[in-house]
């Protein structure tokens, strides 16, 4: 018995063009830049207030 093998069919694929990058637009991911102390600063304030630091300084920027 021969063993017959069907050929799969691809189905095309439409890719969308990616978006151009505008340099004048912000940018969605920021940095903070501060020295050893601010942060471990920063850190004895999250631990007392029961959270993270990430937590911490995001509640700090929406308040």
């Amino acid at each position: 018995m021969k063993a017959t093998t069907k050929t799969a069919v691809k189905k095309a694929v439409v890719k969308t063009p990616r978006k151009a990058k505008n340099p004048a637009e912000a940018s969605k991911s920021h940095s903070i830049s501060c020295d050893d102390v601010k942060w471990e600063k920063i850190q004895k304030l999250a631990e007392k207030a029961g959270m993270n630091v990430s937590k911490y300084i995001i509640s700090k920027v929406l308040k």
